[in-house]
């Protein structure tokens, strides 16, 4: 924008939806290609950020909890070892940022549903790595993605906030 300035798009709930459509799409695919590629060193790394994110939940740290999932995610991203994949994926991150982070901010304001959303499919993720159990890497992530599409509240909250 002039002077050096920055404006972050927003996103419709049609371009939400799909976005997160491409998502589930695409990152399970991931997943189900880190099975196969994993060490035990690799999950022993994605069990401690697991466990950090998780620990992050009860003292409300919304920003180490985000920053912790995607470092996760991203990890296993790495992992499946197809660059293509995953510099698609990271564009749809980057694109979606802004809204995650609402989204997170969002689930804290009915108690409990953080909590529910925030433990959500990574320990079946790490389950199944652990059994280099491909097919179940890839369902683990895809319930993982669509947890929080499925909360109740969920879009309405989207079409309220694409509306400011």
């Amino acid at each position: 924008m002039p002077n050096r300035s920055a404006r972050v798009p927003a996103l419709h709930r049609r371009e939400i939806a799909q976005l997160c459509e491409l998502r589930v799409l695409l990152e399970p695919n991931a997943a189900f290609l880190a099975a196969e590629n994993i060490t035990l060193h690799q999950i022993e790394h994605l069990r401690f950020l697991h466990e950090k994110m998780i620990s992050s939940v009860p003292k409300g740290d919304l920003e180490e909890y985000k920053r912790l999932n995607m470092a996760f995610h991203f990890e296993i991203y790495r992992i499946a070892n197809n660059q293509p994949l995953e510099n698609l994926i990271e564009t749809l991150w980057l694109r979606m940022a802004p809204f995650i982070s609402r989204t997170i901010n969002w689930a804290t304001t009915v108690p409990g549903r953080f909590e529910k959303i925030a433990s959500c499919r990574h320990h079946e993720l790490l389950i199944a790595f652990q059994k280099r159990d491909a097919e179940g890497a890839r369902a683990a992530m895809r319930l993982d993605l669509s947890e929080i599409h499925e909360t109740e509240g969920y879009w309405d909250a989207v079409a309220d906030s694409s509306k400011n």
